[in-house]
C-alpha cells in the first residue's frame, strides 16, 4: 500500500504544480491528462484509493466540491443490442463530465468468451472519449 501511497503524492504534486502554474497564466508542462488505471488483487484497495482521489483533489481546490463521482459496472454501461452500448457509455461519460468515473470491475468488460458481447465495445468506446476529449 506504500506504493500507492507514494504514486498519488506524486500525481497530487504534479497536479497542485499544474495548478498553480494555470493560476498565474504560465503554460502547463504536461498534456493535463489524469486518468488512472488501479489494479491488483481482490481487496487491495483500489475502490477505497478510487473514491479517495477525488476528495483530495477537492480538498486542494483543484476539482469543484460539486463535482460528480460516479461508480459504475458492467451492467451499467454494456447494452444487449446493438447501439444500446454507445448509448450507455456516452450517457454515463457525460454524467461524469468534469469529475470522476470509476469503473469497477472494469475486468468484466472483456469476458473470455466475447463472441456476441459489447464489452469491447464499450472499452472502445471510453477509450475514444479519453483520448479525444469528445464525447458522442
Amino acid at each position: 500500500m506504500e506504493k500507492v501511497k507514494d504514486q498519488i503524492r506524486s500525481f497530487l504534486k504534479n497536479l497542485r504544480l499544474e495548478h498553480r502554474r494555470k493560476e498565474v497564466g504560465l503554460e502547463p508542462l504536461g498534456n493535463n491528462e489524469f486518468d488512472m488505471v488501479f489494479y491488483g488483487n481482490p481487496g487491495t484497495g483500489k475502490t477505497s484509493v478510487a473514491r479517495l482521489v477525488p476528495k483530495m483533489l477537492q480538498k486542494m481546490g483543484v476539482l469543484s466540491s460539486h463535482a460528480p463521482f460516479l461508480e459504475v459496472g458492467r451492467g451499467d454501461l454494456v447494452g444487449s443490442y446493438i447501439g444500446a452500448t454507445e448509448q450507455n457509455c456516452i450517457a454515463k461519460i457525460k454524467e461524469a463530465k468534469g469529475g470522476f468515473m470509476f469503473i469497477d470491475e472494469a475486468y468484466t468488460l472483456t469476458p473470455e468468451d466475447a463472441g456476441k458481447d459489447f464489452g469491447m465495445k464499450a472499452l472502445e468506446i471510453i477509450m475514444q472519449c479519453m483520448t479525444s476529449n469528445e464525447v458522442g
